[in-house]
Parts: C-alpha cells; sequence; structure tokens
C-alpha cells in the first residue's frame, strides 16, 4: 500500500512538472502557434524549431518575425529579408483559407525576391510548388483565386523567377485541356500564365512554344499571347521559320 503511494506521488510530481513546462513553452511561443490541432500543432512545432536552428535565430528574433507578420508589417519584413522567407512559407500553409493572410505572405515573399536576386530562386521554387500544390482542389474558388495570385506574385519578381516558366507553363496547358465556356476559373489562370510568362521570361527562352500553342485553341487569351510575342521580338523568327519548315519542306 505504501509502495503504491510512493508510485502515485512520483507520478503527480511528473504531472505537475509536465504542466509547468508546457505552460512555460506556450508563454514563449507566438500566438500563432497556440491552439490548434495537436498533429497540425506538433507539425508546424517541429518546424518552428528547426528554421530556428537553421536560421541561427534567437527565440525573440523569431517571435519578431512571427508578430510582424500577425501585424501584416510587409515593410518591416521586406527589409528583414532572408531570416523571415521560411516563417511566411510558414504563414502560406496556415492561411490557406484566409485570403487576407495569404494574400500578404504572397507579396512580401516576392517583393523580397524582387530586392534580393540571390533569393528569387528560392522563393519561385516556394510559390511554384504552392501554385501547383493546390491545383487539383477543384470546386473551391478561393483556391483558383489564390493560384491568380501567385501568378502574378511571381510575374511581379521578374526575370529573377525565369525558373518557374515550366511550372506555369504546364498549369496553363491543364487550364486549357479543361476551360470551357461557362467556367471562366481556368480562362483566369490561361490569362494569368501568359501575362507572368512575359514577365519572367522576356526573351521567349522557355514560353515561345507555348504562346505559339495559343493560337490553336479558339481563346480569348490568343490576343494576350500574340502581344507578348511582339514584345519577345527578333528571338521569335527562329521558331517561326522552323514551324513553316516543318509544314513546308519547300521553304528556305
Amino acid at each position: 500500500m505504501g509502495k503504491i503511494h510512493k508510485i502515485s506521488n512520483i507520478v503527480l510530481i511528473f504531472v505537475i512538472i509536465g504542466v509547468f513546462l508546457c505552460s512555460e513553452i506556450a508563454y514563449t511561443l507566438p500566438d500563432s502557434f497556440k491552439l490548434r490541432p495537436p498533429l497540425q500543432c506538433n507539425s508546424i512545432m517541429k518546424e518552428y524549431i528547426e528554421l530556428q536552428k537553421k536560421e541561427r535565430l534567437t527565440s525573440n528574433e523569431a517571435i519578431n518575425i512571427e508578430r510582424l507578420i500577425e501585424k501584416k508589417d510587409m515593410d518591416s519584413l521586406v527589409k528583414i529579408g532572408e531570416p523571415a522567407v521560411p516563417y511566411l512559407r510558414l504563414s502560406l500553409v496556415k492561411n490557406r483559407n484566409v485570403y487576407e493572410g495569404y494574400d500578404l505572405a504572397l507579396g512580401t515573399l516576392a517583393k523580397i525576391a524582387k530586392n534580393n536576386p540571390a533569393l528569387a530562386p528560392k522563393i519561385t521554387h516556394i510559390l511554384a510548388k504552392e501554385a501547383y500544390g493546390h491545383w487539383w482542389r477543384r470546386g473551391e474558388n478561393h483556391i483558383y483565386s489564390f493560384r491568380e495570385d501567385i501568378l502574378r506574385s511571381i510575374g511581379d519578381i521578374g526575370p529573377a523567377a525565369v525558373g518557374a516558366a515550366p511550372y506555369i507553363i504546364k498549369l496553363s496547358k491543364f487550364a486549357i485541356r479543361n476551360t470551357h465556356p461557362s467556367f471562366d476559373l481556368y480562362r483566369k489562370i490561361i490569362k494569368e500564365s501568359i501575362l507572368a510568362l512575359g514577365k519572367i521570361d522576356p526573351e521567349g527562352k522557355f514560353s515561345i512554344p507555348y504562346l505559339f500553342n495559343i493560337f490553336l485553341h479558339d481563346l480569348y487569351e490568343t490576343k494576350e499571347a500574340k502581344r507578348i510575342l511582339l514584345n519577345i521580338g527578333e528571338p521569335v523568327i527562329p521558331y517561326l521559320e522552323k514551324k513553316l519548315k516543318d509544314k513546308d519542306q519547300n521553304v528556305s
């Protein structure tokens, strides 16, 4: 009996210590990490700790970045630059159903990439994966709206985001295959894809064949593709000559 009582006391002590430690952890974490489902919380907590180690940030610096995200202080986050990038990526994940929070993270990432060309490939990859990862979630209008915003954000980065061109072309081809006169969400994706390609690939290294392919479809967006091909200019000529030769072997 005495042994059972002793064990009970030991268990109680461990429970009290556990509660105290958890309350201390909860106190030092930003509010955005509290009150979440266990699996999601554990996943975010793990990433949060790894990010701190990787970026070599103190707890206060990391918490400051989180607070700036919560305050929607885009200018301060842009000034912080690279250390803010992984936290903004987490913000994308956490705000997929919250338009304002998602849009802020997108815009801030694009501005950081534009101000720091060395970061552009990394940020472009994050945004391209985000766009492609959501593609198959049909019937949720806000997801499509996010995708349009992602394409615009990639375009805002400019030529430094050219690495996203293959992703954008793949998304747009899917939209072309599935477009319908009475369903304009896909058509918005096509238009934003064309506009983004015009900004990130001004020399047409990736986009010329795709833009010519637009002419094969009876789409309103054909005029956008034509305008961008005209802007590309001279690099279009060799591709056009090749297409003509393929069609008629007598063309010299």
